[in-house]
């Protein structure tokens, strides 16, 4: 059973069946509560029936699975359908703190069907580009921090990789983009374990050009402001020397020591793909 999280953090109403009409059981609400969050959903630039309609059955939605049953019984159509996870998206960013419900929403669309996965690349893709005028501002430094959340859950779950950077430029995104990465690689290393970290580098190990380019982009930027130290053979998720056979290397719970262990580590296994 999914978690019970609040959807959104404005004016929820707890009413059910607003998208009436548009798929099977959905049961009629008061025309007040109705007008309320068709209002709601109209300052947040939900202009078609598609989108007002999925906007509102998150509203709606008592967990990420109740919501995902109800988004499916819309019976859109294909391009409508695309339009589930860009307005998951939107709400995530703009959400006034970190609110989970959209990252387990939109890590299980994407596990029902891959084009969920694709629609999802876009929307970050789309996001890395808005990203340099956002830190400009206390609300775009909140939707910075959202993204990066997103990012770390969706890549620690394996909803996508690593390689959804492959088409950016790591060095160019600006200072918005950089900071995103840098929230997110943190939430990454200190939350995953070994073997989540070592299976998110082999997903981008492949030979080819760019995911040469890709893994060389991410060894500049742990450098540059992850702060890795360029040493020779630290590729151990213990962080330090080999011991002596028999000897336990214990990893530190305490985060002021365990990220930069993390850190070398993840750059240690970016070299080793090079190897």
């Amino acid at each position: 059973q999914g978690v019970k999280l609040e959807p959104i953090r404005m004016n929820r109403t707890g009413t059910k069946g607003l998208a009436q009409g548009l798929g099977d059981g959905e049961e009629a609400v008061g025309s007040a509560q109705e007008a309320e969050l068709r209002k709601l959903a109209g300052s947040h630039k939900m202009g078609t029936d598609a989108r007002k309609a999925i906007f509102m059955v998150m509203m709606d939605s008592e967990d990420y699975l109740d919501a995902a049953e109800k988004l499916l019984r819309l019976k859109l159509q294909e391009a409508q359908a695309r339009e589930i996870v860009r307005v998951a998206f939107h709400c995530c960013i703009h959400e006034q703190g970190w609110n989970p419900f959209y990252a387990h929403l939109l890590g299980h669309l994407c596990s029902l069907d891959k084009r969920h996965q694709f629609t999802l690349r876009l929307c970050f893709w789309d996001a890395f580009k808005e990203m340099p005028a956002w830190t400009a501002t206390a609300t775009g430094k909140s939707k910075v921090a959202n993204v990066a959340q997103l990012l770390s859950h969706v890549w620690a779950t394996s909803a996508l990789s690593l390689s959804l950077l492959k088409p950016i430029e790591i060095e160019q995104m600006g200072d918005g983009g950089h900071l995103c990465l840098k929230l997110c690689f943190r939430a990454v290393l200190l939350q995953c374990g070994e073997h989540t970290l070592a299976k998110l580098v082999d997903k981008i190990s492949g030979a080819d050009t760019e995911m040469a380019e890709l893994r060389a982009g991410l060894k500049w930027f742990f450098y540059k402001h992850m702060k890795a130290e360029k040493v020779k053979e630290r590729c151990g998720f213990g962080g330090g020397q080999d011991l002596p056979s028999g000897k336990i290397n214990k990893v530190s719970t305490d985060k002021k020591v365990l990220l930069p262990q993390r850190i070398q580590s993840f750059v240690g296994l970016l070299n080793k793909c090079a190897a």
